[in-house]
């Protein structure tokens, strides 16, 4: 396995600590159990460098070997491949991640941050369905099961 290297900044606003987005791949390389090392680049002074890494000045990437990855779902989808833990096997389960992968951070990961409008749940016989607010209207993100 390569050497993966989670880059995060030094620094972050207080507004937004707590939710920087590197939280949720430090989460998942503990999950799976996947050695690696963190290393901090200065928020205030993002050079080239930073930019051939991340086209849009904002952090988390991953490097793994020569390979780096910006985008925290792109870094997750790779990370899925490293470790079963992270993303089944099996076709009908691994997809099903996937879905929940794009769908967390876009509808229902938005819900926990400050000032957002809480996510509309419907109880359909034992049914709840979550609808995103945020986007195109009430588009129905998500049905999950009660079990």
């Amino acid at each position: 396995m390569s050497d993966l290297l989670l880059t995060t900044f030094d620094w972050v606003p207080t507004m937004v600590r707590g939710v920087v987005r590197d939280l949720r791949l430090r989460w998942a390389l503990e999950e799976a159990e996947l050695p690696y090392r963190v290393e901090s680049v200065p928020f205030r002074d993002r050079g080239a460098e930073h930019f051939a890494h991340q086209p849009f000045g904002q952090v988390p990437w991953l490097t793994d070997g020569d390979l780096s990855i910006f985008e925290t779902g792109a870094v997750l989808l790779h990370l899925g491949g490293l470790s079963a833990k992270l993303m089944p096997t099996d076709a009908r389960r691994r997809s099903e991640s996937v879905e929940w992968m794009f769908a967390a951070p876009v509808c229902l990961e938005v819900r926990a941050e400050p000032g957002e409008e809480p996510l509309v749940e419907e109880d359909h016989g034992g049914i709840i369905r979550s609808t995103c607010i945020r986007g195109p209207p009430l588009a129905t993100v998500a049905t999950v099961s009660r079990e």
